[in-house]
């Protein structure tokens, strides 16, 4: 009892100015329980009719400079919200204000915008592979049931909406089981994009009318195959005869690849977004879904908690013994495989099935772990270490520059170590026409705005 009335009596009410549009706000109450927690928690009633959603934003300004704050500094509901009673919570500290920070000068504004789909289905269970029709409905809320079921991870492909923001790309200094490419800079993404909650699986790339490279097809091509695709390759998924001998300047694929088909054989009546098209992520826009707003080496907002790999008695208590040369992360354990000699691969884990960890926060499974998952960036050389991303702001970084010969690959996989499956890691697995005999590359599909 007394802990609650100290926490109630430390609230500091902060300023509110509403822009109303379509939906307007109401009860909406701003405070920061400082200096016992900085955050600052805004909650409100959104009034707009029945069976309308929308998207809502906060403009944060001291006096009369609107402030540039990073949009994964924000938590909470503001996507696709229907009329009632909501919260958002942003985070002086992750906005990069030091942690005694009072944010009693600070004005809050809050708007609202007609919101797009939340969420995409690709439904790819036409029969005839070779004249396959497909179909894309939108939803705004999740099926009964969830996503994580067999009917999503075999016929058909479920998009989710990340919105546009900014976020710190790359790892500080400190984070255990960094490499100097991880340079730390802000990114600004300032186009919506959406992306795939699971990796593209065996039967998924089956049915676009390529039989599926993966080495281990479990259970057959047939349906039970729901695990994720590898020993994929650039030429397979985008080919290169409309590249020529560069990286893509431009969004256009090859007919016969496995997005041309998707391209081609989606119904003209079930349009994606006004010029948006199937297509990779970049590496900003995976890292950027992979966090879902957190900063820390593992998308749950924890950090590497190493322990010995052989002998029950250590396991999850943090040690960081090395045994042969491999180890394990007690954090790592619920979001994905990684090394076999570690982990969950110890304890019964599923190699390469889609969905079978803790997703993140947006929704995403399997970001850490399971398969490595190519982007369209490039890099000069196999290996990262010399390829720098550098520390100035970047908007909308896109697919690096002409000329490379290898792709980068996030996420790690079930045979690498638990530092190369971090949100910051960056590995180039894969050369753009082979996947230069490593077994463990997939991919993971999204919906991105054209580049001509």
């Amino acid at each position: 009892m007394k802990k609650s009335v100290f926490a109630a009596a430390s609230m500091v009410m902060l300023p509110f100015c509403c822009v109303f549009g379509a939906a307007s706000f109401e009860n909406v109450i701003i405070r920061q329980q400082w200096p016992w927690n900085t955050d600052v928690t805004i909650d409100f009633d959104l009034v707009s009719p029945i069976g309308e959603r929308n998207d809502v934003y906060v403009q944060i300004s001291a006096g009369d400079e609107k402030l540039d704050v990073l949009a994964n500094s924000f938590s909470g509901e503001m996507d696709s919200l229907g009329c009632g009673q909501h919260r958002i919570v942003w985070s002086p500290v992750k906005a990069g204000f030091p942690g005694d920070f009072a944010a009693t000068q600070l004005k809050f504004t809050l708007s609202a915008k007609p919101a797009a789909p939340l969420y995409y289905v690709l439904d790819l269970s036409a029969s005839n592979r070779t004249d396959a029709v497909y179909s894309l409905t939108a939803m705004d809320v999740p099926p009964a049931g969830g996503f994580n079921t067999d009917e999503y991870k075999q016929a058909k492909i479920a998009f989710r909406k990340v919105r546009a923001g900014s976020f710190m790309m790359g790892s500080s200094a400190d984070e255990a089981g960094r490499i100097d490419n991880e340079d730390l800079h802000k990114v600004i993404l300032t186009n919506d994009f959406y992306l795939a909650i699971f990796e593209t699986s065996q039967y998924q790339f089956y049915l676009a009318g390529t039989n599926s490279p993966s080495e281990h097809q479990y259970g057959g091509i047939g349906k039970l195959s729901r695990y994720a695709v590898v020993n994929t390759s650039y030429d397979m998924l985008r080919g290169l005869e409309s590249e020529g001998e560069n990286w893509p300047a431009s969004s256009a694929v090859g007919p016969d690849s496995y997005i041309g088909h998707l391209r081609s054989r989606t119904k003209a009546g079930d349009a994606l977004p006004q010029g948006y098209v199937f297509d990779l992520p970049t590496e900003a826009q995976w890292e950027y879904a992979c966090r879902a707003g957190t900063t820390t080496a593992w998308n749950n907002g924890t950090d590497l908690v190493l322990y010995d790999t052989y002998g029950n008695e250590t396991y999850g208590k943090g040690t960081s013994d090395e045994i042969y040369g491999q180890y394990s992360d007690a954090n790592l354990d619920k979001l994905g495989w990684y090394i076999s000699w570690g982990g969950k691969w110890m304890q019964g884990g599923v190699k390469l099935r889609c969905g079978n960890y803790e997703p993140n926060r947006w929704g995403f499974y399997d970001m850490h772990g399971n398969v490595a998952e190519m982007t369209l960036d490039g890099l000069e050389q196999e290996g990262v270490e010399n390829d720098r991303l550098g520390t100035a702001t970047a908007v909308e970084p896109r697919g690096g520059t002409l000329n490379k010969i290898h792709r980068v690959c996030r996420g790690g996989a079930w045979n690498l170590l638990p530092e190369k499956c971090r949100s910051a890691s960056r590995a180039s697995l894969v050369k753009r026409n082979v996947c230069n005999g490593y077994t463990g590359i997939g991919f993971r599909l999204a919906i991105v705005k054209e580049v001509k």
